[in-house]
């Protein structure tokens, strides 16, 4: 996997310069997102402690105590003359971590994507029918409406990883209907409507569960019938929060691990 051009850095974040949490902590809070939202992923070289300091506006000793936190929590390493690198994070492939929540809204495909994990999409299923809402367990998000209906097989390097269905409000995206199949399942279908339909989200409920894998679920992704696997819910918003997508997926648990990381309060 090809890591990012060393020293890339996304926009800066806003410190609190004269709030009650040090400088440091702030940015290490920052790096650490970067780390586990993988967009920094395993490998990855940071910019020079002198490069940062002047990017973020602050003393070097101020990012050199930053990277020393995350040193000491393992998710960062130093190589004297060469530079400070992410570490592979408990050991893991990169494409068996799923990214911390990072508070906006990326799909698994974009967060593969900006990892540079390699994935490939399958079309299982391709439908426009009359679908009720309370057929997919929220009945509150979607109206009775024509709506755009497809299943896909995404595999991972190590083979099938997730099933994901998705349905989508065809009053809401005009023209959806005419995307040919196949490219629905070319890359993130979020990318595809952000860039094709100026699809702007808002905001997205996401709902995670499990369930036992029934025979087709566990043909499709290679594991015995009734295993758990992961089932994971989501409805996207639009700007006027009008939910204009939504997608459930059944992913298999070995290759699936959850970060979260909590704060507390003052």
């Amino acid at each position: 996997m090809a890591s990012p051009e060393a020293g890339t850095h996304p926009t800066p974040p806003v410190l609190e310069r004269s709030g009650p949490t040090p400088l440091h902590v702030q940015i290490a809070d920052h790096f650490r997102r970067q780390i586990y939202g993988m967009f920094w992923p395993p490998n990855f070289q940071l910019a020079s402690e002198a490069h940062l300091a002047e990017q973020l506006g602050v003393a070097r000793g101020t990012i050199r105590r930053a990277l020393q936190v995350l040193i000491a929590e393992g998710i960062l390493t130093q190589a004297h003359g060469r530079g400070t690198f992410v570490a592979d994070v408990g050991g893991m492939h990169d494409s068996q971590r799923s990214p911390v929540f990072s508070g906006t809204i990326i799909s698994n495909g974009e967060q593969l994507e900006r990892a540079g994990i390699e994935y490939h999409d399958s079309l299982l299923e391709y439908t426009i029918n009359h679908t009720n809402a309370s057929d997919h367990g929220n009945a509150t998000a979607f109206d009775a409406s024509d709506l755009l209906h497809f299943e896909r097989l995404r595999s991972l390097r190590e083979g099938p990883n997730s099933i994901i269905s998705t349905d989508v409000m065809l009053s809401l995206i005009p023209g959806i209907a005419s995307v040919e199949p196949a490219e629905l399942v070319q890359g993130s279908f979020h990318t595809l409507l952000r860039k094709r339909f100026s699809i702007s989200f808002s905001y997205a409920e996401r709902v995670y569960s499990a369930q036992a894998a029934d025979e087709k679920m566990a043909e499709l992704l290679n594991v015995p019938q009734g295993t758990p696997l992961l089932v994971h819910d989501q409805y996207s918003y639009d700007s006027l929060s009008r939910c204009v997508e939504r997608s459930r997926a059944w992913t298999r648990t070995d290759r699936h691990l959850q970060t979260i990381i909590l704060k507390g309060f003052s």
